[in-house]
């Protein structure tokens, strides 16, 4: 005799679970309907209401509801019987070893942040240099770094929150640069930023600047001649260049611009009685920086609201930093970060960075994708920040 197995049937809350599926299939289902047929039936009923009708013609407004709200369901394909599958979850991306790691947007504000933080990670010099600061307007930056090489080390793609994390480290740009106009809820501006950093790092990274100014005394009855006269001047250390970006001007006549004044007539040097005019201004490093940082300033304030220039200018791969007194220094391009918007309080960051496998990638917050160096060439058209590194 062959023994019976008992099996006991399931208990209602087991059946649903078991179609969950389609329970809520036909739940987003109902919703779209009701939403679709409300929505039919105002538009009717103000038309009605508009045309005034009188009489008969006033079933002419539940009718036309009903049709576009059938009309409605049918465009939505929401009149299936059978509940769509739902699809299995994508599978978890795997980045090389050497590639960048994603970064968590947890307040959907701080892209700007992210995007600096994957410039400064992909260059070993300010990576190492952050790590190894123990000041109080550093250190976080450092534990910010150590939390993400932790996560390249597990293999993780995205950086996870208690690892490194970003409200924390956005609070303290917000207590860094407050007088900037850092505060929680705008798209705040990433070149100010890294303005914050760069005064707080050490003169390592920075190198002192000549400016040589040249004087013209003009013609008179005492003096046939122009008379010139050159001032040397040394200013504050650095690696931040800012540039203005002028529409229509590539990026070489852009730096010839900023290290070279032209007729500045308004101000004047009065020794032996010979009112010296500036007549011009040429700056120069006097010796090359291991990186240098250039912001294109692409916004304009005019009347109390920004005005952004998206022009598109040619970024080279290479770039002969001219110097004092030695010849021009080559630099070869390390990262970039572009600005997707129209104005500084909406769009997205992004940061284009070399990993450490020697591939390029774009850097969105948590994705990360690999692209060519044709692709590279033309995103970096629109930088808004560029690292170049010394060779």
């Amino acid at each position: 005799m062959n023994a019976t197995t008992n099996v006991s049937k399931p208990s209602c809350w087991e059946s649903f679970k078991q179609n969950t599926a389609p329970c809520k299939e036909w739940a987003i289902k109902i919703t779209k309907i009701a939403c679709a047929v409300l929505l039919a039936f105002a538009s009717g009923w103000l038309v009605y209401t508009l045309l005034n009708p009188v009489g008969w013609s006033v079933l002419l407004v539940p009718m036309a509801a009903l049709i576009v709200g059938q009309l409605a369901c049918d465009y939505l394909g929401l009149r299936s019987e059978a509940a769509k599958p739902i699809a299995p979850p994508a599978p978890p991306v795997v980045l090389p070893p050497g590639a960048p790691r994603g970064m968590v947007n947890g307040t959907w504000t701080h892209c700007w942040m992210n995007a600096l933080m994957q410039m400064i990670i992909a260059t070993p010099a300010t990576r190492e240099a952050l790590l190894a600061s123990q000041t109080d307007g550093l250190k976080p930056f450092g534990d910010f770094i150590r939390g993400y090489e932790r996560a390249l080390k597990e293999g993780l793609s995205v950086v996870p929150q208690e690892y490194a994390d970003s409200k924390a480290l956005e609070a303290h740009f917000t207590k860094l640069i407050a007088s900037s106009g850092i505060f929680a809820g705008r798209q705040n501006d990433l070149p100010e930023a890294w303005a914050a950093i760069h005064a707080l790092l050490s003169d390592d990274f920075k190198r002192p600047m000549m400016q040589i100014t040249q004087f013209v005394a003009p013609r008179s009855k005492n003096w046939p001649e122009l008379v010139h006269r050159n001032h040397e001047e040394k200013i504050a250390p650095t690696c931040h260049l800012q540039v203005p970006l002028i529409p229509g001007k590539p990026f070489d006549k852009l730096m010839d611009a900023h290290f070279n004044v032209q007729e500045d007539m308004g101000h004047y040097l009065d020794m032996r009685n010979i009112r010296y005019y500036n007549q011009s201004a040429v700056l120069r490093f006097a010796e090359a920086p291991p990186l240098l940082w250039i912001e294109l300033k692409r916004y304009n304030f005019i009347g109390g609201k920004t005005q952004k220039v998206s022009d598109d200018v040619v970024i080279p791969e290479t770039y002969q930093l001219p110097l004092y007194r030695d010849p021009p220094a080559p630099y070869q391009i390390a990262a970039c970060a572009i600005h997707k918007g129209a104005t500084d309080n909406g769009g997205h960051y992004t940061a284009f960075v070399k990993g450490r496998d020697g591939k390029w990638y774009e850097v969105s917050d948590t994705n990360v994708r690999q692209v060519e160096q044709a692709e590279f060439e033309k995103a970096r058209q629109q930088a808004y920040l560029i690292q170049y590194a010394r060779v």
